[in-house]
């Protein structure tokens, strides 16, 4: 067993020794292209630096709406629409699309929608923001938008919601919504005014005869006025629902944060010194290898016997 450790020793010993030529060479190389290293990290600082100085200012938003018709999905996918004019800077389309000026559409960098799942409180399910809250009979959805500039977001808010009430499948069910709306208030109305003569006659005709009368009543007069209550609470639902066809409904607006969402200058420095730092020793690696080559050849020109020839 002895016998054997010697040997261990020494092959320990050689390893360490390879591992420090390893480090020694590493240092030489690094030292012999330092030129090379910090022209490539200045030249990233620099660059940069230059490219955020003329990169656009990126602002983001976003805010929550909810609708009875139009679910989740169909608004990702009217809203990825206005993403795509975006981002072919389409600004003539995306103006008409929104009906807003190209100025303001200019504005708009990217679009996004999604969905907001519920919150379930009991048997009623009801999704809140602030002080606000929708039930989940609608579909309740956010839209993120990222501007050049936030003081478009306002006119950028009513051109997106113009964009999702205009279009074929919200206009043909809201204008079928209203239309049964209002032929149900009509008939409610109807109704109302056939209760109150009913009310006046029963009143009349106890004013008559009197409280002491033998005359029965076949109608009381005090479920005459429980089905009038009633009908006036039904229209009154009718007309809130006419105001608010408009389909789309705003629980939070769009706010103009004045904070950048981006590019931060240190994160743009960052990634231009790693990129033209990758590239320095990319070529680094080129430079060296070529001289290991010419090394190596020099060793094995004709008239020299290699190391191996020996053996």
């Amino acid at each position: 067993m002895n016998d054997f450790n010697p040997p261990q020793r020494a092959s320990a010993s050689e390893d360490e020794i390879d591992l420090g030529k390893l480090f020694l060479n590493l240092v030489e190389v690094v030292e012999r292209n330092a030129r090379l290293l910090l022209t490539a990290l200045a030249i990233g600082v620099v660059v940069g630096y230059l490219y955020h100085l003329r990169a656009k200012t990126v602002y983001e938003s976003s805010l929550v709406a909810s609708s009875r018709l139009l679910t989740s999905i169909r608004v990702e996918r009217l809203v990825s629409v206005l993403n795509k004019l975006a981002g072919e800077r389409n600004d003539t389309l995306l103006a008409k699309a929104m009906n807003v000026g190209v100025p303001v559409a200019a504005q708009l960098a990217s679009i996004e929608a999604s969905s907001i799942k519920e919150v379930k409180e009991g048997k009623e399910s009801t999704v809140r923001v602030g002080e606000k809250a929708a039930t989940m009979d609608d579909n309740v959805f956010e839209v993120a938008v990222r501007t050049y500039d936030n003081r478009v977001v306002d006119t950028l808010q009513k051109g997106i919601l113009h964009y999702l009430r205009h279009n074929d499948f919200v206009e043909k069910r809201v204008a079928i919504q209203k239309q049964n709306l209002e032929i149900l208030q009509g008939r409610v109305q109807e109704e109302e005014k056939k209760l109150d003569s009913l009310r006046f006659l029963l009143s009349r005709l106890i004013s008559r005869t009197g409280a002491d009368n033998s005359t029965t009543l076949m109608t009381d007069p005090g479920s005459v006025n429980k089905d009038l209550m009633a009908l006036y609470e039904k229209e009154l639902y009718i007309r809130e629902e006419l105001l608010l066809i408009d389909d789309i409904q705003v629980i939070q607006n769009f706010t103009p944060f004045s904070r950048p969402a981006g590019p931060t200058l240190w994160k743009t420095i960052a990634v231009s010194t790693g990129v033209f730092l990758g590239a320095g020793l990319l070529i680094l690696l080129v430079v060296e290898t070529r001289r290991g080559v010419k090394r190596m050849r020099s060793r094995l020109q004709p008239g020299k016997t290699p190391a191996y020839a020996s053996v």
